[in-house]
C-alpha cells in the first residue's frame, strides 16, 4: 500500500541560510558570479531586479530609491 512505504527527509534547501539579493536589471553578470563564487552547502541565493536607468549616476542612483522597497517585497 502506498501509504506504508518508508521515507526519510533530508534539512532540505537553505537549511543553514537564505541570501537576498538586489541586482541592477543592467547588471548581467552578478548572479552567475554569485553562484559560482559563493557555492556553499545549505545556503541559497534569490535575487530580484531593480528596474534602472542604463546610465548609473548620482541621480539616476537616487531616481531608484523609492522601488528599492517593492523590488525587495518580492524576494520575500
Amino acid at each position: 500500500m502506498l501509504e506504508h512505504l518508508p521515507f526519510s527527509t533530508d534539512e532540505g534547501i537553505a537549511w543553514r541560510a537564505k541570501i537576498g539579493f538586489l541586482i541592477l536589471a543592467s547588471d548581467y553578470t552578478l548572479e552567475y558570479e554569485l553562484r559560482r563564487v559563493m557555492e556553499v552547502p545549505g545556503v541559497e541565493w534569490f535575487q530580484t531586479r531593480l528596474e534602472n536607468s542604463p546610465e548609473i549616476t548620482p541621480e539616476t542612483l537616487v531616481a531608484m530609491r523609492d522601488k528599492i522597497a517593492p523590488a525587495l517585497a518580492t524576494i520575500l
